[in-house]
């Protein structure tokens, strides 16, 4: 019961089956919601950003139920509802291996959104007609050449499919030896999308670039593979993880791909006692950076020609390559 959104009632309902001791089936149907959060209400500022022809561009972003924001048609946020569907297995023939699968499928409804950057109508600059020019009017005494807002502007829908296997074994000389990976492969798609404002359009208030964001900004296929070791004081942790590649838009309109990278981590632990331990490591140990931007003219991608080396708002694992560290954990 939320003072601001009003009621809304969820559950959950799962179900096991046990074929054998080793083997079961499982499923689950779920509903969720989620209320605005305090951030996509109150958030606003004024920022220089690059647009789409490379030059810098002040931007406004307007809070929920500011002038600018009723002015373009943006509704006061409303809730995010979700049904959530999945059915899977458990193999588990030993003590000592286990493997599991699930299908699964979420729906987001009226899901909460960054919309568009909303730009003037093309030769408003002398335009003083709202019938012609409406953007440009409400965008001009502010001295901003865009505007953005968080709004309920989509539905959407993932399927996927998760895999995860373990196997954990003490050898004959008492150390203790496992090995772990899990697999996902998911695609999620914008089902509908829906302006609340009389003049703006579906395709100006979430475009492309945005749906582009929405379905390839993260990747489709994740992995993860991971040993350990541990004999008397000494353990060790090794890791594997892939990242698919993902895709952007943003700014230029003109769509980028980085492909997919494997990610490298090592730790090494020694115990002295119960209390004192050191380790030393690393995260991304073969130091592997995203893909750079595809080198093109100045008009159809500037971003090289300024300076930028690699994207940033789809990139899974970030920019600063390899870490390496000493630690000491002492407990008292």
């Amino acid at each position: 019961d939320y003072s601001d959104f009003g009621n809304n009632g969820t559950g959950k309902l799962s179900l096991r089956y046990n074929f054998t001791d080793t083997f079961s089936v499982r499923g689950t149907a779920s509903k969720g919601f989620r209320a605005p959060s305090v951030q996509q209400q109150f958030f606003s500022q004024v920022s220089t950003n690059l647009n789409g022809a490379g030059q810098l561009t002040d931007t406004v972003t307007a809070r929920q139920g500011s002038a600018l924001a009723r002015a373009f048609g943006i509704k006061p946020l409303k809730e995010e509802e979700s049904k959530n569907y999945s059915i899977g297995f458990v193999w588990k023939p030993t003590s000592e291996f286990s493997f599991t699968a699930d299908l699964y499928r979420i729906q987001i409804d009226d899901r909460i959104v960054f919309s568009s950057e909303i730009t003037p109508e093309a030769g408003s600059d002398n335009c003083n007609d709202p019938a012609v020019c409406p953007i440009a009017l409400l965008l001009r005494p502010l001295r901003v050449g865009q505007a953005t807002f968080f709004t309920n502007a989509i539905d959407t829908k993932t399927t996927g499919v998760d895999l995860v296997g373990e196997y954990t074994t003490e050898l004959s000389n008492g150390a203790r030896f496992g090995l772990s990976a899990a697999l996902d492969f998911n695609k999620t798609e914008v089902e509908r999308i829906n302006s609340p404002s009389t003049f703006l359009s579906t395709s100006s208030l979430f475009n492309n670039i945005q749906g582009t964001l929405i379905e390839e900004g993260q990747p489709r296929q994740r992995a993860t593979f991971g040993a350990n070791y541990g004999a008397g004081p000494w353990r060790t942790d090794f890791a594997l993880n892939y990242y698919g590649s993902v895709s952007g838009a943003g700014f230029t309109g003109i769509k980028q791909k980085w492909g997919g990278k494997w990610l490298t981590d090592v730790a090494v632990s020694y115990a002295f006692n119960d209390d004192v331990k050191v380790t030393l490591g690393g995260n991304n140990i073969f130091d592997v950076y995203p893909d750079r931007w595809t080198a093109g003219d100045a008009n159809s991608n500037p971003f090289p020609a300024l300076g930028f080396k690699y994207g940033w708002e789809t990139l899974p694992f970030g920019l600063n390559g390899g870490y390496y560290y000493a630690r000491l954990n002492w407990s008292f």
